[in-house]
């Protein structure tokens, strides 16, 4: 059976999302939801298209409404935001079966009570492939005084330590595995075999079929480096970080290159010129291969010297937290990401911000190792 009108789309919805929640004072059924909020908002917005971003050829409806719902809030986690609500932009294919749109609100909804997030509104329309757009907001994490603690990917200095932050499926508490590139590894494996690659690579299909955004440890290590910073009096903030969905490759960029990127933007709009502000810094990564997944291991055959590694640096789909931190400040955030509950947590410390552009492992230029600059929807 197929859909049939808007309002059975809306029942559905009402199935599966409450309309009261404490913060919401006027949820869904008026033209505008109206929530409270006494403190500044993050907000992020993400799309998510069929054949594009998720393949409902090998995806159940419930990992897709998971999944559009995990990337927005790993976003959060990255701001060391506290979710508090989401709204909703729907695209529904005519021939979409019910039981896929109750399956589809099923796995949205499950993620959303597992956060305690009210789905606020949006809008639906009929469209030829399925899609989202989903807009999140959440709470700016406060202090102990109450202050209101600003967590963003800028800010990093030659000395930084760089480390990545992933939540494996099944992971062993005694060793977790890394989560780099397992999510490529995934896509790889579903593209060539479908949901028989389940199979085989279970981690890796996991990791991309049902990310895990991070949003615990967002929010207690914006907390951890708030103190640090008070502590120690430092005039920029000792963390700073970004979610990877583009790769490695394409995303350590940004994280090294948004404070001065940002600074010669502001003298430009106010009639200055940039000048030589824009100064890219690097990067020099030293982990070890051996720290990856055992699944991202034997499928690429990854050595030592680095043979094989260039898929894991490349993959995208990763929804981990990319952080680059002053090095007095990692213990505290090592010992976090290891008490945090259910699944453990793996940080692996990737390697040391410099002061010499460009990106290189253990010596090695990565623009040898994996040519390009990783991920671009308009480089398809």
């Amino acid at each position: 059976m197929s859909i049939q009108s808007e309002d059975q789309i809306l029942a559905v919805i009402d199935a599966f999302f409450p309309r009261r929640h404490p913060s919401l004072l006027l949820g869904r059924g008026d033209d505008c939801a109206e929530f409270a909020s006494a403190s500044p908002l993050a907000l992020s917005t993400d799309l998510s298209l069929d054949d594009v971003h998720f393949r409902s050829s090998y995806f159940s409806p419930e990992e897709i409404g998971h999944k559009v719902l995990a990337v927005n809030l790993s976003d959060l986690a990255a701001a060391g935001a506290v979710p508090l609500g989401f709204s909703l932009g729907f695209i529904c294919p005519r021939d979409l079966p019910l039981a896929a749109l109750e399956g589809l609100f099923r796995g949205m909804a499950a993620l959303a009570a597992a956060h305690d997030i009210p789905l606020s509104g949006g809008d639906i329309t009929v469209g030829d492939k399925l899609g989202f757009s989903i807009t999140v907001w959440g709470g700016a994490a406060r202090d102990h005084s109450g202050r209101v603690v600003p967590f963003l990917r800028r800010g990093a200095v030659e000395g930084d330590v760089i480390f990545f932050l992933s939540q494996v499926e099944g992971a062993a508490a005694s060793r977790p595995a890394s989560g780099l590139g397992l999510a490529r590894l995934g896509l790889e494996v579903l593209e060539k075999g479908g949901r028989a690659a389940l199979r085989d690579c279970p981690a890796a299909c996991a990791a991309l079929l049902k990310p895990r955004p991070q949003l615990a440890a967002g929010w207690r290590f914006a907390l951890l480096a708030a103190a640090f910073q008070d502590d120690h009096k430092l005039a920029l903030p000792p963390l700073k970080v970004m979610d990877v969905s583009d790769g490695l490759r394409r995303d350590l960029p940004r994280l090294l290159d948004g404070y001065r990127r940002l600074e010669a933007v502001a003298k430009a709009r106010h009639g200055q010129q940039p000048g030589r502000q824009h100064i890219p810094l690097g990067a020099d990564l030293d982990f070890p291969a051996a720290a990856l997944h055992p699944e991202v291991l034997r499928a690429w055959r990854v050595r030592e010297d680095g043979a094989g590694l260039a898929p894991a640096l490349e993959g995208g789909d990763e929804y981990g937290l990319l952080c680059a931190c002053v090095p007095g400040l990692l213990p505290a955030l090592v010992a976090e990401a290891e008490r945090e509950a259910g699944q453990p947590a793996s940080l692996l410390v990737l390697g040391r911000v410099s002061a010499a552009p460009g990106i290189r492992w253990r010596g090695k230029d990565i623009g040898d190792m994996l040519p390009g600059d990783g991920f671009d929807h308009f480089s398809r």
